[in-house]
């Protein structure tokens, strides 16, 4: 979507109009209403941090615990990790080099 927005404040510098743009580039009248607004408030057009939980846990310490317990079903590891959020149901048995 970055290089959308590089696209569009370039036209947008161009002299383009908003219809244009929306015709040429495939987008949305609201996207290139909000990088228009970016551009006259001088706001970076990169992507803005996103908020959400960092991941806590790494899927090599997944595989760790699956090449400790084999056999282990996948929710039964998730129940018995001490981890608050487990990824298991995100990682596959061969992602982390199960059977």
């Amino acid at each position: 979507m970055e290089t959308k927005r590089v696209e569009i404040a370039t036209l947008v510098r161009a002299g383009h109009t908003t219809s244009n743009i929306i015709k040429e580039l495939n987008v949305s009248k609201a996207t290139v209403c909000r990088v228009r607004k970016r551009l006259a408030d001088g706001d970076d057009l990169k992507n803005k941090p996103r908020s959400g939980r960092p991941v806590k846990i790494r899927p090599n310490q997944v595989k760790t615990a699956f090449e400790a317990m084999p056999t282990m079903k996948m929710s039964e590891l998730a129940r018995r990790s001490p981890w608050t959020h487990p990824p298991c149901p995100r990682l596959s048995k061969q992602q982390v080099g199960g059977h």
